[in-house]
């Protein structure tokens, strides 16, 4: 989505929306508050259940590869301190505070829009079960104009499987759908979800799950509905944990073959059509690749089982940092893992999945270039990777042999200090 096509929507979208669906004042929200476990207002909500959610193991990757010397100049140059400390946390992938889930449910509940806002019968917006606000930066936020349509209304049990970033396949797989598993665990009886299907990866999923469309409330920029009975679920902005991995892995992965039939290979991700995070000379990172029997898929052609098939196939995934490294959740224990990334954009996400799922994880660095943005306080940015042909090939071969490879820790690389080995 271009900066101009994004300003639009955020503008003049509601603007539009008000104009054709009508708005008022009085289902605009007076107030704001989180809903915690302690805290349900008798005829107006209620605590279904409240979930503990472990943290996935802290593992620093097996090795630390790729263009070392630039990434150190790097952050000597870019980072600020607490860049510095931030991204120390990513590379180690240090423990995160996961305070529990809850899901609750609200009497003639309203939800709006298809990020998700929930509004209980008392006219008050219940941020932590909420994906979006009024101050959010969502094209079509309804919440912006300060007048909302008069709702829809619905009979029965109505479920939210929403977020503010459920385009993204990452966030889809592991913030929203594990959401599945909390209802279950509540006991509810669900006849309905509220849930957005413009995309593919949303419909294909849901129907892999056996959810009917006769079921589905299809949630849009302008819907707003209200419940006869609401039902919502919070992560209380949790980090990736134990609990979305293996939700999400068992939700999606096939269940009915093993992996003796399939034959085993090794894959490259290519995110050649993708707007950012490509990689600048691909054609020679496949060659490479190539020698040592990789084959290139772009999974924006597959569908999710084949997706899911080929990554329970894999023996080695390589792939830049992206939503394609989502479905490393499907790979078998052992499964070797290589991310492509740059010092932009250092993220242990994919580590986490890594750990969880007890795959061996190597992050290899690439330069930056093309950066489209990079925030030296929080470490975080985005833009393409150029890849060093001689170092990716060495650190694969070192990876296959079994033989000693490099790994630098944070500290290492920020205070060029000595380098330490690991079998």
């Amino acid at each position: 989505m271009s900066k101009l096509t994004r300003y639009l929507q955020t503008r003049f979208q509601p603007l539009i929306a008000a104009y054709l669906y009508g708005a008022d004042e009085k289902h605009f929200p007076t107030e704001e508050y989180s809903f915690t476990a302690n805290g349900e207002v008798e005829n107006v909500s209620k605590l279904l259940t409240e979930t503990s959610l472990p943290e996935a193991p802290m593992t620093e990757p097996r090795s630390l590869s790729g263009t070392i010397v630039e990434f150190r100049e790097f952050m000597r140059r870019e980072l600020s301190p607490s860049g510095l400390v931030q991204l120390d946390r990513e590379l180690r992938c240090t423990a995160r505070v996961n305070p529990p889930a809850i899901v609750a449910a609200f009497e003639s509940g309203r939800v709006l829009h298809s990020c998700g806002a929930v509004i209980d019968r008392r006219n008050r917006l219940v941020s932590n079960m909420s994906s979006i606000h009024k101050w959010s930066d969502v094209p079509g936020n309804p919440l912006s104009r300060g007048k909302l349509s008069s709702p829809k209304r619905c009979s029965g049990t109505v479920a939210c499987l929403t977020g503010r970033s459920h385009q993204n396949v990452f966030h889809w797989y592991m913030d929203i759908l594990p959401m599945l598993r909390l209802y279950e665990a509540s006991g509810v009886k669900i006849d309905r979800y509220y849930v957005p299907t413009k995309y593919r990866h949303q419909r294909e999923s849901l129907e892999r799950l056996g959810i009917d469309s006769s079921r589905i409330v299809h949630a849009k920029a302008e819907t707003h509905l209200e419940c006869e009975n609401l039902v919502t679920a919070s992560f209380e902005g949790g980090s990736l944990n134990r609990y979305r991995v293996e939700a999400a892995r068992q939700l999606l992965r096939n269940q009915t073959d093993g992996l003796a039939y399939k034959s085993p290979r090794r894959i490259y991700i290519s995110r050649r059509k993708a707007r950012v995070r490509r990689i600048e000379n691909e054609a020679s990172v496949v060659r490479t690749l190539k020698k040592f029997g990789f084959q290139r898929y772009c999974l924006e052609d597959m569908s999710i089982a084949e997706q899911v098939t080929l990554f329970e196939s894999a023996t080695m995934v390589v792939a830049p940092h992206g939503a394609g490294l989502t479905n490393t959740c499907f790979c078998a224990p052992g499964t070797v893992v290589m991310e492509l990334n740059t010092p932009v954009r250092i993220s242990s996400l994919f580590l986490r999945i890594a750990n969880v799922c007890g795959l061996e994880y190597h992050l290899h660095i690439a330069k930056p270039c093309r950066i489209k943005h990079f925030n030296p306080e929080t470490a975080l940015g985005d833009s393409n990777l150029l890849v060093d042909e001689a170092s990716l090939d060495q650190a694969v071969r070192s990876i296959l042999d079994g033989s000693r490879t490099l790994l630098y820790n944070c500290s290492d690389l920020v205070e060029g200090t000595a380098i330490r080995w690991a079998s």
